[in-house]
């Protein structure tokens, strides 16, 4: 498949509304969760790229695929509103849609439910194809797409204007995935970790907002920069001293609520 070929295959499922909603049921693990029985930030993200990277191989455009093209899709930016979070044991349904494609940036959905259809987390997000060779965005074709949308988001996210805490860690090499960078699941893991144990004990995140501006390798220094405001938390994720590879906004509420 190349890309004229990918173009017009974008073209046609915009055109004849194909990009259906992909859903698939997951029994929440004992392992995908944290000591109070909620899932992991890691777990609530990797489950949403799953969805993804399942929904778009069942339209042609599957990781391997776009490989030999030199092509990737990769996150660009996530809302995410937890409204009740998961539970170890619980069995829970992942859906996922495309709700707008323009340009260089894909719109993709989010919607987590329990056995009854209660809402437990919806979310929006934006992906932009990579040319991995040039390290650039592909431009896409703007397609009308008659899906829902969840929720807006601008997805703004002030810099961290003062380090009420900072923490370092190494770029392992499990935090690298199949596109040969950190995979977006660490960033939010990462912000989280800068919190106090006192603070994480009492609180879960509400809101999350992130943003991913340059990748992160194998071996790098990251250092994460973190500002508290109350029940919102600011997050500047730096690699090797000068590269901001992300931002992360998180809204906490108290455990007493969820």
């Amino acid at each position: 498949m190349d890309l004229d070929v990918l173009k017009e295959k974008l073209l046609l499922i915009g055109q004849f509304s194909k990009l259906s909603t992909f859903s698939f049921n997951h029994d929440m693990a004992y392992y995908e969760c944290d000591k109070r029985g909620r899932i992991r930030l890691v777990t609530l993200m990797n489950l949403m790229q799953d969805a993804a990277q399942t929904h778009v191989a069942k339209q042609g455009f599957s990781t391997v695929s776009m490989a030999k093209i030199s092509r990737a899709w990769m996150a660009n930016k996530y809302a995410i509103k937890i409204k009740r979070p998961p539970k170890a044991g619980e069995k829970i349904m992942v859906s996922t849609w495309v709700s707008e494609i323009s340009k260089i940036t894909a719109m993709r959905e989010f919607l987590i439910t329990d056995t009854r259809g209660n809402v437990l987390v919806e979310a929006i997000s934006k992906w932009v194809l990579v040319d991995v060779v040039r390290k650039k965005a592909v431009e896409l074709p703007t397609v009308s797409l008659r899906t829902k949308t969840l929720f807006k988001s601008n997805f703004i996210q002030p810099a961290v204007q003062r380090e009420d805490y900072k923490k370092k860690f190494t770029v392992y090499y499990d935090n690298i995935d199949f596109n040969q960078h950190v995979n977006n699941s660490f960033y939010p893991l990462w912000a989280s970790e800068t919190i106090s144990r006192d603070f994480r004990s009492t609180h879960s995140p509400e809101e999350i907002v992130i943003s991913y501006k340059h990748e992160a390798t194998y071996g790098e220094e990251i250092e994460v920069k973190t500002q508290i405001d109350g029940q919102i938390t600011y997050h500047s994720i730096v690699s090797n001293g000068d590269k901001e590879c992300a931002r992360v906004t998180i809204k906490w509420q108290s455990n007493a609520t969820v």
